[in-house]
């Protein structure tokens, strides 16, 4: 190799290096689809999708989940000596935005305020008594045991014992993860700066711009011309235009959420387990997937998607009008009958009317009812409907949030009720093997979808679109992704 062509290799070289160092760092700007009400992640808005979404980047928790279980995060190591005792042991020099040093009481503190609020994440905690054992050591003890501990405590984010309970916490939040809340603009933005002393490591980025464009279209719009780099929660009849766009990255995960239609078991004619079926096995699923939901949605497998702890696939009920016809006059019903199905988001109306159109082939009529929210709620609440359309989410990946909330019989949620049922769900509850966990969600879920409490037609994929010059970015199946692996090139 000649003088000039080592000369030539090394320019080569700078340049490469000079591109590499302009590209670290930038201002990342995200299209959130979600209202953020409040920063706030400990009381009434604790479980919300848009308030998550901020949380997963400015706080920690103790422990998160892996792809293959629970790994450290605030929490170094932990074990559990006994069924009701679990011990953590914290990470050291770990400091809050506001410089104070993270401590056990820090945990103390916000498990306690968690429960003094009483909001949607009080009850995952409230069995849970916290002691302390010097700065680096918490102490959680139960009653009876609670498998559940680890993956409740993947969605607590830790804040200082001292301004938890502050006011201006809910504007400017104090947290010990990458991103520092600068500005919250309500329904506007919400500006993050790089953590430059975070325990993990300083992020790539110098920050986030996170934006509220509630219009579809202007979010798309805005992805298209470059206004911002990512933005999610995409209908099907969007993705063929941004997925032909050479600077624009489509990509999906199967997420913790699916469809879900309800029927009222305590209400004629579905406390018949037969018409229930019979109901399932009219409606041509498939196409309506092909039809509506290409990119978006897929054929479901059971009462909780794949990517939730939990999962174990049941056999499909398949599209057979003249099995639902005999299932049907096996049941009295040879002509079949008048009723409802309600929702409450609009999103939902396509799949509603094409579901009315199935049912009245035969015989079935509906009588499609969409409802303002709160009344919805409340109908739904007080078991007033025949049959409920809606999505479900595990929001913290575990079965228990869905299955072990919405199918006992104390809960009253689809006037359906059985022993075995809850001994079996309250088994998984408490069992601390997650092995053995999931056995018990085999026998639970096989009672659900045999029982038809439900039609469980379509698992929601979480997809995701982004300009081709951001990469490391790891879609997340909650639909409230972490930032902090993100990088930005030119």
């Amino acid at each position: 190799m000649n003088r000039t062509q080592t000369r030539k290799l090394l320019a080569i070289a700078l340049l490469a290096v000079a591109a590499t160092a302009a590209a670290a760092g930038g201002v990342l700007r995200v299209a959130v689809p979600y209202n953020v009400n409040t920063l706030d992640p400990h009381g009434s808005n604790a479980l919300d999708l848009g308030t998550v979404s901020v949380a997963r980047n400015v706080f920690d928790s103790l422990v998160v989940r892996g792809a293959t279980g629970f790994e450290p995060a605030l929490a170094a190591s932990w074990s559990n000596p006994d069924p009701t005792t679990w011990v953590f042991t914290l990470r050291e020099g770990v400091t809050f935005h506001d410089g104070s040093p993270f401590t056990a009481e820090d945990v103390r503190a916000t498990i306690a305020h968690v429960v003094e609020q009483a909001g949607p994440a009080a009850p995952l905690f409230a069995p849970v008594t916290v002691t302390t054992r010097g700065d680096l050591e918490v102490v959680m003890t139960t009653e009876a045991p609670l498998g559940t501990m680890l993956v409740n405590l993947t969605r607590l984010w830790i804040g200082p014992a001292e301004r938890i309970g502050d006011e201006a916490f809910r504007m400017l939040p104090v947290g010990t993860g990458p991103f520092v809340v600068t500005e919250y603009v309500v329904d506007d933005r919400i500006s993050l700066r790089a953590n430059e002393d975070y325990w993990g490591g300083r992020p790539s980025l110098d920050g986030i711009e996170m934006l509220r464009i509630p219009e579809l279209s202007s979010r798309l719009t805005a992805l298209t011309t470059g206004e911002i780099d990512l933005t999610w929660l995409i209908p099907s009849d969007q993705l063929p235009e941004l997925e032909a766009n050479r600077e624009i990255v489509v990509t999906s995960v199967p997420s913790y959420g699916s469809y879900v239609l309800w029927f009222n078991s305590g209400r004629e004619p579905f406390t018949d387990a037969r018409v229930r079926r019979a109901v399932w096995h009219a409606i041509d699923y498939a196409t309506i997937i092909d039809a509506l939901y290409q990119g978006v949605g897929v054929a479901a497998q059971g009462p909780v998607t794949p990517a939730v702890f939990g999962f174990v696939p049941q056999e499909p009920y398949a599209y057979d009008p003249d099995l639902a016809r005999q299932l049907l006059t096996d049941a009295g019903y040879p002509d079949g009958f008048v009723t409802s199905i309600m929702w409450a988001n609009p999103a939902y109306s396509d799949l509603s009317y094409a579901i009315v159109s199935d049912l009245a082939r035969v015989g079935i009529t509906v009588d499609p009812l969409l409802k303002e929210h709160a009344i919805w709620l409340q109908d739904l609440l007080a078991l007033e409907f025949d049959m409920n359309n809606m999505v479900q989410s595990a929001a913290n990946g575990d079965a228990d949030i869905l299955l072990g909330r919405l199918y006992l019989c104390a809960n009253k949620r689809t006037g359906y009720c059985s022993e075995e049922l809850d001994a079996l769900l309250l088994a998984a509850r408490a069992e601390t093997d997650q092995e053995a966990r999931l056995e018990l969600y085999a026998q639970a879920s096989a009672i659900i979808w045999g029982e038809a409490l439900g039609m469980f037609p379509i698992d929601v994929l979480a997809t995701y679109a982004l300009r081709t010059h951001v990469t490391g970015f790891q879609p997340d199946p909650a639909q409230t992704p972490s930032f902090y692996s993100v990088e930005l090139g030119r």
